[in-house]
């Protein structure tokens, strides 16, 4: 159903959030390299679920969603960019283009959002996306759970 479509897409826009654009970078100052390396992973998780949820078709088991995704109508092309981030260290050089693409994918999704009157959120957050789009939830019992209780 579309209200459940939609709390898991505002669940997986959450943890883009404070994977990608928050933890990581704390993860990378405070020298944890470890831990942003998982930080990205679950960046690219979420965001690679939240493209499936956009393209409301379902996100085969994790093995076959790189190969499922190449061959979806919107957001396809994200599929180089998800597979540099999970695949390149977090050397100086990278976690600069890691952070650009992070910002990348994040804007990208967010657009597709916007064109689909998903979200009315005006900034580049996904955690204000992710509120948004939980807002458009038609029924008050689903709309008013914990924004991660279907993820």
């Amino acid at each position: 159903p579309e209200d459940i479509r939609l709390k898991k897409l505002a669940g997986e826009l959450l943890l883009m959030g404070q994977s990608g654009q928050y933890n990581y970078l704390r993860c990378i100052l405070r020298g944890e390299n470890a831990a942003a390396q998982m930080a990205v992973f679950e960046f690219v998780k979420s965001a690679i679920h939240a493209v499936f949820l956009i393209n409301k078709v379902y996100m085969p088991y994790y093995k076959w969603s790189f190969r499922a995704l190449r061959d979806l109508d919107v957001l396809s092309e994200l599929c180089s960019r998800f597979e540099y981030l999970i695949s390149s260290d977090n050397s100086e050089d990278s976690v600069k283009r890691k952070k650009e693409e992070i910002e990348y994918i994040s804007s990208s999704i967010t657009d597709v959002l916007r064109k689909e009157n998903l979200t009315c959120f005006s900034g580049g957050e996904l955690e204000g996306h992710a509120y948004s789009v939980n807002e458009r939830i038609g029924d008050s019992n689903i709309r008013n759970l914990h924004i991660l209780c279907a993820t």
